[in-house]
């Protein structure tokens, strides 16, 4: 019934939906459970579906373990990922290991037919001891069941010309500024004291929104909406402000008249991934040593959910303890990168490691729900509203809350009541 229910309500969001980072060292992986006797007898073929291409230098050193298996890499287009992933699994024809968008959490964490990493042979607990528990407790379902691990993030900070925020009588320190704009009063003196230079601390309205929208997680783990309480109703608030008084600057990092405003010292502070490094860097190469992050704005804390991966093993895997292996060693190859002290020459700043470490055990706001989707779309559609010319205001915003809570509100009752 469970799984019914759940079908029910993917193919619904579905038909709604439808209209650079440092080299480091890279973990070794602590497994230490002997693979099973009948996956090693004879030659063994481990297939892995993936959206990206993140998995190929592990498997390189994995197969200096496993010589007599071959691993077979399937690259999965992601606007067709939840119904390939899906139908695999009803068919039983799935893979050994699926790496998932964390995007798309939503559309796994209720449905049957994935293995529950919490069970052998993929229980391991110093390897769960080196993520933030906030990360794991993200894709526990509702029985319990880690259905899925996390494999790659980039958290979502503010780069901000530190120069140029002390030289406004500003706080300049990574702790400091994060203190200042995380409550609407302190986010409000920045950026009016901007302003007064003529300068601005965002790209645009619709910028600011999508950001939080790749944060965040429309609901929580009761199934309540959360985008009508702090912080992101609070986001909504300054936001809704900032159109009010005739200070959206409209310009974009990916544009010429972003990087153009970053060249001529107008743009000193915006949001975007950890790996915004690089490219600030080949933007503005003149500004190097100039620039530190800190948190994102306004109390919205995590990591960008549009680049973010995990990894799931079938139930009908027939591999589970090699895809337990290969899921960990994976993912502590890319994990390591928020884990070993780093520096990068662009930033003058030390310690980055340690804001990434921080920002992933945050309190992150709302988890991986099947209603995410449905979420998404109506967000998206405010947006293009938005950057089309309407204005944002209390009308607007309040009426995105109304519709998008209509639209769920018997799936939601089916999922609270199941």
């Amino acid at each position: 019934m469970k799984a019914l229910i759940n079908v029910m309500i993917v193919l619904f969001a579905f038909l709604l939906t439808a209209c650079a980072s440092p080299e480091v060292e890279s973990y070794q992986s602590e497994w230490t459970e002997a693979i099973d006797d009948s996956e090693i007898q004879s030659e063994t073929v481990i297939t892995i579906w993936t959206p990206d291409d993140v998995v190929n230098q592990s498997i390189d050193r994995f197969k200096e373990r496993y010589p007599a298996h071959e691993f077979v890499v399937t690259e999965i287009e992601e606007h067709e990922l939840v119904e390939h992933y899906h139908e695999a699994i009803l068919t039983d024809q799935a893979p050994d290991l699926f790496i998932i968008p964390e995007a798309k959490a939503g559309e796994f964490a209720g449905i049957d037919g994935l293995f529950d990493l919490n069970e052998e042979p993929f229980f391991n607990q110093a390897f769960l001891d080196r993520r933030p528990d906030e990360l794991i407790d993200r894709y526990i379902n509702d029985d319990g069941e880690m259905y899925a691990s996390p494999i790659h993030f980039f958290p979502y900070v503010s780069y901000y010309r530190a120069d140029l925020f002390e030289e406004a009588g500003l706080p300049s320190e990574p702790e400091d500024v994060a203190n200042l704009i995380q409550s609407e009063e302190g986010w409000i003196k920045l950026v009016e004291t901007m302003r007064e230079e003529g300068r601005y601390v965002f790209e645009s309205t619709q910028s600011l929104l999508d950001s939080a929208l790749s944060i965040t997680n429309a609901f929580d783990e009761t199934y309540q909406y959360v985008y009508n309480t702090d912080p992101f109703q609070k986001l909504l608030n300054r936001l809704m402000w900032i159109q009010a008084e005739g200070m959206n600057p409209n310009v974009s990092v990916w544009n010429e008249n972003g990087q153009q405003a970053l060249s001529d010292d107008k743009l000193v502070m915006f949001q975007l991934p950890t790996y915004g490094h690089d490219h600030l860097a080949r933007w503005v190469p003149e500004q190097e040593g100039k620039w530190r992050i800190t948190d994102f704005p306004l109390g919205i804390q995590g990591f960008d959910r549009d680049t973010a991966l995990i990894g799931a093993i079938p139930e009908a895997s027939r591999n589970k303890t090699i895809a337990s292996e290969m899921l960990q060693l994976i993912a502590d190859d890319l994990f390591s990168m928020h884990t070993h002290q780093y520096t990068h020459p662009f930033l003058d700043q030390d310690g980055i490691n340690r804001l990434s470490q921080r920002l992933l055990d945050s309190d992150m706001n709302g988890k991986p729900t099947i209603l995410d989707s449905i979420a998404r779309l109506h967000w998206e559609n405010t947006i293009y509203r938005i950057t089309s010319g309407h204005t944002m205001d209390e009308t607007m915003v309040q009426g995105v809350h109304n519709q998008l809570l209509d639209t769920v509100r018997n799936h939601q009752r089916i999922l609270i009541n199941r």
